[in-house]
């Protein structure tokens, strides 16, 4: 009976090992967490199709460690609840520890574990460090908001400042691009609809103390995309850029001026629309088209919806598509289709298609995303960047 309880005992410590791993059983407090892991190396970057990742960090000693990871979403893998577990290939060899994860849902953010422990006692001492992809929105508070909207196709980019009402947070901005995009998604509009995206400049509560762009100056970026930020020759509130080329295969970098302290950072690449297939009947049609003449790609179509199959990179959690169709001058949206980034495959509802008039139309297939960088404890305030890629083609639709 006595071994039975002991049995027991320990079963339950060792669970209670598992669900509270931040609680530290030996030397090794909870507060020491500066004295085994350095917190500025920790950093987790997807690849281009967002499939895939790397996770590293650095700790301060040769400590054994092994990571858990899970997605936000209870529909995506890893769930929640049945995490996925690696030990670190080092062997309380090595202090620079890198991961590459495969098999990750694009456009999913996930949450990760990382825990380490003396190699002088066990796991039971394990210390968790938590963390989740793009950070923890809600501790962070603000009352200003930078702003940065990037046209793909024609590399330019607009900076500007926006100022709330009173204080929020970041995770009710990311609320605010959530409730617009679920509003949008699955809905055609006989027209142009309502394009505006969250947080415009004209909204933002003036402050008459500090100047138009508030405490931002000296903008300058690297890497993706190079270019000093210069003002924008109508509006004082904004700044541009444009940008010769820009190199994919690295980050975007960020460096600027608020409240005249110099800071920096950088952000995976903007959403990318690297190609387009338009399907009728049998016929597929590459209709990826960075053209910005009149000279465009022209399809016939048949009476039936045609389908259009993106492929896109660097996919953010805060994402979708929009079909438009004008008039060949362009001057008129006839019908405007938005939708999330989960369909693999776009095409205008019957409904909606059907009451289309035979003729020729302006087609543009848009991209867009937004992420959100901040970092908590920075003086500076959160910065949202949205990136529109399009392709635009003509269409004939017959009888």
């Amino acid at each position: 009976m006595m071994r039975l309880l002991s049995l027991c005992l320990f079963s339950s410590i060792f669970a209670s090992c598992k669900i509270l791993p931040g609680n530290i059983r030996s030397e090794v407090k909870s507060a020491d967490v500066a004295e085994l892991l350095d917190e500025d190396s920790v950093k987790f970057q997807r690849t281009a199709e967002g499939s895939g990742g790397d996770l590293s960090f650095r700790m301060k000693d040769k400590y054994n460690c092994r990571i858990q990871y899970w997605t936000t979403d209870i529909n995506a893998k890893p769930a929640p609840s049945s995490p996925m577990a690696l030990d670190c290939p080092n062997d309380g060899q090595r202090t620079d520890i890198n991961f590459s994860l495969e098999g990750l849902t694009p456009g999913v953010n996930l949450k990760f574990r990382i825990m380490l422990w003396p190699r002088s006692t066990s796991f039971l001492s394990n210390f968790a460090y938590e963390f989740a992809e793009g950070g923890d929105l809600s501790r962070v508070q603000t009352a200003h908001l930078v702003v940065s909207r990037y046209n793909v196709a024609r590399n330019s980019n607009e900076i500007f400042t926006y100022q709330f009402e009173s204080s929020t947070n970041a995770q009710d901005i990311k609320n605010r691009l959530l409730e617009s995009l679920a509003k949008r998604n699955n809905v055609c509009s006989e027209g142009a609809g309502d394009i505006t995206l969250p947080f415009p400049r004209m909204k933002s509560q003036e402050d008459g103390s500090k100047r138009p762009l508030h405490g931002l100056a000296k903008l300058s970026t690297d890497g993706f995309a190079q270019g000093v930020a210069t003002a924008h020759p109508f509006f004082p509130t904004r700044l541009m850029q444009f940008y010769d080329d820009v190199d994919r295969q690295q980050n975007w970098k960020w460096s600027f001026e608020w409240e005249g302290r110099r800071s920096s950072f950088e952000i995976t690449p903007p959403g990318y629309l690297a190609d387009v297939t338009l399907t009728d009947g049998e016929t597929n049609t590459n209709v990826k088209n960075k053209l910005l003449g009149n000279a465009l790609p022209s399809v016939e179509v048949s009476s039936k919806p045609f389908v259009l199959t993106p492929s896109i990179q660097f996919l953010t959690d805060l994402a979708s598509f929009q079909l438009s169709l004008k008039t060949t001058d362009g001057n008129k949206t006839v019908l405007r289709c938005d939708f999330p980034v989960k369909e693999a495959n776009i095409s205008i509802p019957s409904t909606y298609y059907q009451k289309l008039p035979a003729g020729e139309y302006l087609a543009t297939l848009t991209f867009e995303t937004h992420q959100i960088y901040t970092k908590s404890g920075s003086e500076y305030p959160p910065w949202l960047f949205s990136a529109q890629d399009w392709t635009s083609f003509k269409i004939i639709k017959k009888q």
